[in-house]
């Protein structure tokens, strides 16, 4: 599956839902339960945190990788907290993952692990956001 299915997939379930950051808990929660296809050495940011800035940057309208990159990178620090972005352990600032990183893991993903997790906040909350 590549990231641009998983996009247009994720898309098409979430028309007319918003991402309320209280929510973000629950939207972390949920995704935990999707396999990280990646090898754990040099991982730097949480699976469950990438996953969730991708939904909310495609719920704001996002409709590509270098999309949801953009939208990550200008997004306010209480978002990337709600939406468990790490922070850096010396500066303290939000470690935000680039759209590289986000379309190889995208890439990667079990598609119907991820499409069940998603699931699993149903009904899909009108305001996710």
């Amino acid at each position: 599956m590549t990231a641009s299915s998983l996009i247009d997939r994720l898309t098409a379930r979430t028309q007319g839902v918003s991402l309320d950051p209280a929510q973000g808990p629950a939207l972390l929660q949920a995704l935990a339960l999707v396999p990280d296809p990646r090898d754990r050495r040099g991982v730097i940011h949480p699976l469950d945190s990438l996953l969730a800035v991708a939904i909310a940057a495609v719920l704001a309208s996002a409709r590509s990788v270098a999309a949801i990159g953009e939208w990550v990178a200008d997004v306010p620090a209480t978002i990337l907290t709600a939406l468990g972005v790490v922070r850096d352990p010396i500066t303290g600032a939000h470690r935000v993952p680039d759209a590289t990183t986000i379309g190889r893991v995208l890439a990667d993903l079990d598609g119907d692990a991820f499409d069940t997790a998603v699931s699993r906040l149903s009904p899909c909350p009108r305001s996710l956001a």
